[in-house]
């Protein structure tokens, strides 16, 4: 029984390894190009409120004005679109509609200036978390986590191997000497 025990970790420790090394960051639900809005205009982010995706920004011609970047106004509510913002980050914001509060999303053409972006018409890179809407993913850990699950497997085959070979020789009958 213990044979059945350890080969089922085994199975599990190598199938949650395979989805660490797998897995990437979700996107939302844009099935188009990044929208580009006739209403754009640039701003830095002062201050931002619900989870992040409501900025209070400052245009570069001296309004303040609100973005919101997600539908849901509840804290622990989300949908697959939700922009987030960051506090001190410029964006050029590309707005669904012409007067401040904006409706933004992960499907429109905003982005920081500043930032470089693997993606000119993707999400900035270097924000981070929350800066870009998109969790930050690294595969180190998932790395790790194979190599010490490889580790481990490697030196329980090696110890099964060692005791049933013993176990063998402890089996093996006596010879008689006549």
């Amino acid at each position: 029984m213990p044979s059945r025990a350890a080969l089922l970790m085994i199975i599990a420790g190598l199938a949650t390894a395979a989805s660490l090394l797998g897995s990437a960051p979700a996107h939302a639900s844009c099935m188009q190009s990044p929208l580009i809005s006739p209403h754009r205009f640039t701003g830095t982010v002062t201050a931002v409120s619900n989870a992040g995706r409501t900025a209070t920004a400052r245009t570069d011609d001296g309004r303040t004005v609100t973005v919101r970047g997600s539908d849901a106004g509840e804290p622990n509510a989300a949908t697959s679109v939700d922009r987030t913002y960051q506090v001190g980050a410029k964006y050029e914001f590309h707005p669904l509609n012409d007067t401040s509060p904006y409706q933004d999303n992960a499907c429109t053409a905003t982005h920081q200036i500043g930032v470089s972006s693997a993606n000119p018409s993707g999400p900035a890179a270097g924000g981070g978390g929350t800066a870009s809407g998109e969790p930050r993913t690294s595969l180190w850990p998932a790395i790790s986590a194979a190599a010490i699950l490889l580790a481990g497997t490697g030196l329980w085959l090696l110890r099964r191997r060692t005791n049933k070979s013993a176990t063998v020789r402890h089996e093996e009958p006596a010879t008689a000497e006549s």
